[in-house]
Order: structure tokens, then C-alpha cells, then sequence
């Protein structure tokens, strides 16, 4: 049998944002990683209690990393998975104009 949990309207949204970028990597690795980078990204956005997706915002967010003292390589791994998302978005943005 199947389980399936329900998700509440934010946590079902961040699935399927999630799932914009990590459909478009060929490697189990790599969306492993992604994941994990855009899981963290989304906790901390919550726990910052930030809105939007701004450069501010990311620029907070490296700096609450190198706060952290995670390696330049764990950084850059996770601002990588940022990256795509906003490339991911501009791409969906252009393609659904208002």
C-alpha cells in the first residue's frame, strides 16, 4: 500500500518549485544535492521569515552560511542549486508572461 502525506498549500508549492529544478538534472547526485540545498534554502527563507526572492535575499542567505562555517565547496554547491532555481524561474516567468 501507498502512503502518501498531505501537504499544506506551502509545502505542496515548494514540491512542485522544487521539482522545476530538480527534473531538469540527469544525475541522482546532483539532485540529491539540490535538494538538500533547496530544502535548507527554503527552511531558512521560513525561519527568516523572509518573503520573495530577491538578491538581498540570497546575499543573506550565503552570508547565514559562511555564518555557519560550512566549506566554500558546501557553499557553492548550495548557492548552485539557488541559482538554477532563479534561472528555473526567469525561465517559467518568460514562458507565462501576465
Amino acid at each position: 500500500m501507498k502512503h502518501t502525506a498531505i501537504l499544506s498549500p506551502r509545502a505542496a508549492a515548494l514540491e512542485r518549485i522544487k521539482a522545476l529544478v530538480l527534473d531538469t538534472l540527469p544525475s541522482p547526485e546532483s539532485k540529491r544535492a539540490y535538494r538538500q540545498g533547496l530544502d535548507d534554502f527554503f527552511c531558512w527563507s521560513e525561519a527568516e521569515e523572509l518573503s520573495g526572492f530577491t538578491k538581498a535575499t540570497v546575499n543573506a542567505y550565503r552570508a547565514s552560511l559562511e555564518a555557519r562555517r560550512l566549506s566554500p565547496s558546501t557553499i557553492n554547491q548550495r548557492l548552485s542549486a539557488i541559482r538554477k532555481l532563479a534561472m528555473e524561474a526567469a525561465i517559467t516567468a518568460s514562458c507565462h508572461p501576465k
